[in-house]
């Protein structure tokens, strides 16, 4: 039997669940995620978790850009204390092309995928039909693109400019904590704007604070917004590694 291992790397929070072949083995679970996170440190952290559920295969979704296992931006992990504050430059360094599924595959002698956190977080999703946007909203921001079930490869969005902050600036975490009402109509001029920019005919919400929004916020847009109130990304994790070529 196939023990593997779902792990959502966030900017704050590392959340990870195992599965068999048959589905969930245990409910999830979650610790902090170290602020700025060098590498080394993200290595050690998986590997424990691949060795205390004796995992063959692990999934990981991690929140910047990654092509074909190797990073090409940490986003918000090299940053001394999550988005907006200064970059940690040493760390930035670190993480430069770093070969981050090898290096998993390697320490822990598992078989490893590892994709963009959006993407683990819209294979959780109901994206069968149609085009797809998800959005999740936690610290920061994040996008994926789903054309009739298959995911497509777009850039991470949320260092680039929106008005005169970044997106994860306008809509990120810290933003909600200083003005929730503010931040709930920056959210919705933000998914108008990604619309816009994507033609997508249905749009997801997924991420911790999808929880403090509402479909009928978005009800002007004359497009289905599906709410996401459990953790898609774990699931999407395990459903991408069971599609993973076997050799």
């Amino acid at each position: 039997m196939t023990i593997a291992l779902a792990v959502d790397v966030g900017a704050t929070a590392i959340k990870w669940q195992p599965f068999d072949d048959d589905g969930e083995l245990r409910s999830a679970r979650r610790r902090r995620t170290p602020s700025p996170c060098h590498p080394d440190e993200l290595i050690t952290i998986i590997g424990e978790r691949v060795k205390h559920h004796q995992a063959t295969f692990v999934a990981v979704g991690f929140p910047g850009d990654v092509i074909d296992g190797v990073v090409t931006d940490p986003a918000n992990l090299a940053r001394v204390a999550g988005p907006g504050s200064p970059i940690d430059s040493a760390v930035a360094r670190a993480w430069e092309a770093f070969a981050l599924r090898e290096t998993i595959a390697a320490t822990t002698g598992a078989r490893c995928l590892v994709v963009n956190d959006a993407v683990a977080t819209a294979a959780g999703c109901d994206v069968q039909r149609g085009r797809h946007l998800v959005i999740t909203l936690g610290t920061g921001l994040g996008v994926a693109l789903a054309a009739d079930g298959v995911l497509l490869n777009i850039d991470d969005v949320g260092g680039r400019m929106f008005g005169g902050l970044t997106f994860d600036e306008t809509v990120g975490e810290e933003a909600r904590a200083k003005d929730p009402v503010l931040w709930i109509q920056s959210v919705v001029a933000v998914i108008a704007h990604l619309r816009e920019q994507f033609d997508v005919g249905a749009i997801h919400v997924a991420g911790g604070n999808a929880k403090r929004l509402s479909p009928q916020e978005f009800s002007w847009l004359n497009l289905p917004v599906i709410i996401e109130r459990s953790m898609p990304a774990l699931v999407g994790l395990n459903r991408l590694r069971l599609a993973y070529p076997s050799v």
